[in-house]
């Protein structure tokens, strides 16, 4: 809990680790998201890997990403 928000590579990381790192020390509990009640091959597959490069390309990639994260929904 000691890097500053200078370590990371942009923006939204840094604001994403202040949060947490608060959510952390603040006594209370840190949720993440709700990919464990999606199926597998959402919830531990396209969400994880859509919101990483989310995080890593900015707000301008956000319906590219979840665009994909829909796709990957198995059919009914």
């Amino acid at each position: 809990m000691n890097v500053g928000p200078d370590c990371y590579p942009n923006p939204i990381l840094a604001d994403a680790s202040q949060v947490l790192a608060e959510a952390l020390t603040g006594g209370g509990a840190a949720g993440f998201d709700a990919s464990d009640q999606m199926p597998p091959q959402v919830g531990s597959g396209s969400f994880w890997t859509e919101m990483m490069g989310y995080m890593q390309e900015g707000p301008d990639s956000l319906k590219t990403h979840l665009d994909n994260i829909e796709a990957s929904w198995p059919a009914e």
